[in-house]
């Protein structure tokens, strides 16, 4: 899966604008590297594993990705922490026209 220009060009700004909504995808081993490293503010954090839903990651309870039909997607920007992110931006766009973004592409020197 190739990633856009422009959509990590949107991914960058809203990663930093604070008045936009940041919903990491994914909450094991790849998320703890990430906010070990690059921790950034999350407002929602979800999780495919139905089994995840209701534990926490920090101040965070994780959340099912249905949690996304309350964001709006112009103001919205998703983080994916996951091996698994073709498979997980697939289910975004299906979710509605969100800009997501594997971490790794995110943090990238």
């Amino acid at each position: 899966m190739v990633i856009r220009s422009r959509d990590l060009e949107r991914a960058c700004r809203r990663l930093w604008d604070r008045r936009s909504t940041l919903v990491g995808w994914g909450t094991g081993s790849v998320f703890e590297y990430y906010q070990r490293h690059w921790p950034v503010r999350l407002d929602a954090l979800v999780d495919s594993d139905a089994r995840r839903w209701g534990a926490t990651r920090g101040p965070l309870t994780i959340e099912s990705p249905d949690v996304l039909t309350r964001c709006s997607p112009a103001d919205t920007l998703v983080l994916i922490y996951s091996s698994y992110w073709p498979e997980i931006e697939r289910a975004v766009r299906a979710l509605g026209p969100f800009v997501a973004l594997p971490a790794g592409a995110a943090f990238a020197d």
